[in-house]
């Protein structure tokens, strides 16, 4: 689970941050400014935590894209479930995908909004939350998920610091699912240099 969570998830999940910010120029400018105003040169975390918006874009880019876009429990006695009852080993598929969507949790649940994190917790961790959960949840969730949102973090700063993303017109991902989320077509974006 931990290499998985190092290699697939980190990268999908960072991969469609990249392209959500790739898609929206405002957000990506206004966080480059913020991330230009850190010194030249190596950054560390607390540099990186220091930074509110980077926190805001990383959990609304996971809100949209969860490092678990599913999981599944089997349960271990026999339960009531939203007035169902469900007996003992059944097992239960969780989608984070679909929960994150749902506008009674969200509010224009389908944009990109990383100001609906305003005043709020930015640690994704696997805590128990009952409409936010891109690592899973409580004692079974991800154990590399507190080492997966620095490197995450490390990683969009270090490309916004260097680069601008601009993303294909038109395109739209088609959502897969192999263990993690990736688009079937890709998350094409162009590329370009910084002025330094």
């Amino acid at each position: 689970n931990f290499f998985f969570t190092a290699h697939d998830v980190l990268a999908s999940s960072t991969s469609f941050c990249l392209h959500l910010l790739a898609r929206h120029p405002d957000i990506q400018e206004e966080l480059a400014r913020s991330l230009a105003e850190l010194p030249a040169g190596s950054i560390d975390r607390r540099m990186l935590d220091d930074n509110e918006l980077l926190g805001r874009v990383l959990c609304e880019a996971l809100r949209l894209f969860p490092g678990y876009a599913l999981f599944g429990r089997t349960t271990q006695a026999d339960m009531p479930i939203g007035g169902y009852h469900v007996p003992r080993g059944t097992m239960l598929i969780i989608s984070p995908f679909v929960i994150h969507r749902l506008e009674r949790h969200y509010e224009r649940a389908h944009t990109f909004d990383p100001d609906r994190w305003r005043g709020k917790s930015l640690i994704p961790g696997p805590v128990p939350s009952a409409q936010y959960m891109p690592f899973g949840a409580g004692a079974r969730g991800c154990l590399a998920s507190h080492l997966a949102f620095p490197i995450m973090k490390t990683i969009v700063a270090q490309v916004l610091r260097g680069f601008r993303l601009s993303a294909k017109a038109g395109h739209e991902p088609r959502i897969a699912y192999w263990g993690t989320s990736f688009s079937e077509n890709g998350l094409p974006v162009t590329i370009s240099r910084r002025a330094s």
